[in-house]
């Protein structure tokens, strides 16, 4: 598909669909951050999304970037951090540890 594109040999329907094609490959294989990002590299990463044809949606339509206000972050971190706390307690209560310094009651049973 891309040598017939490359030699002109697509009609205009097959050239729509080689663009997409090639458009949710090149996502497949997109750029994948590393665990640590300077905030130099970040800027340098936005400001190449922005000089993009279309910088607002990624090849295959899902917007590339989220605009918070404050509230909306803060809102966004407190059900982050309430489901973090849900699922420790979760974990906590199906294991054999200790919970606020006390033995969870099921180790505390066998060994009475």
């Amino acid at each position: 598909m891309l040598g017939a594109l490359r030699e002109g040999r697509c009609r205009s329907a097959d050239v729509n669909l080689a663009r997409e094609e090639l458009a949710r490959l090149a996502a497949a294989r997109g750029i994948r951050l590393p665990a640590v990002v300077t905030e130099t590299e970040l800027r340098a990463l936005v400001a190449q999304l922005f000089a993009t044809r279309t910088p607002l949606t990624s090849p295959a339509g899902r917007p590339t970037y989220i605009e918070l206000n404050h509230g909306e972050l803060a809102t966004a971190v407190s059900e982050m951090t309430r489901a973090f706390v849900r699922q420790l307690a979760r974990s906590a209560l199906n294991s054999n540890s200790f919970i606020y310094g006390r033995e969870n009651t099921r180790q505390s049973e066998e060994s009475d």
